[in-house]
């Protein structure tokens, strides 16, 4: 079945960020290499929906890891899949709103 593809405001802006502070702080490789992994993380997401781990809160969100510091939350219905945020797992847990 094919999905609808749609990224929220927030999923832009998360993932903007941690790109831009990657080439800010690291380096433009790194930013990079962050895109790409972010672009495997969706491609997997688009392949087989049902594949990350549900979200303690909410049991229609799930997410999937994207790097070892960043985790991907998504919500599928019956026709669209959602890419919600990308959050930062640094940052304290209580901060997740997902988890």
């Amino acid at each position: 079945m094919a999905y609808r593809l749609d990224f929220t405001e927030q999923f832009e802006i998360t993932t903007a960020k941690t790109a831009k502070w990657l080439k800010k702080d690291w380096s433009l490789k790194s930013a990079r290499k962050f895109q790409d992994k972010l672009a495997i993380a969706i491609e997997k997401v688009i392949s087989n929906p049902f594949i990350g781990q549900r979200s303690r809160k909410f049991e229609d969100i799930r997410s999937v890891l994207v790097t070892p510091h960043n985790r991907l939350y998504y919500r599928v219905t019956d026709t669209t899949i959602s890419f919600l945020e990308l959050i930062e797992l640094k940052q304290s847990p209580l901060r997740n709103k997902y988890e």
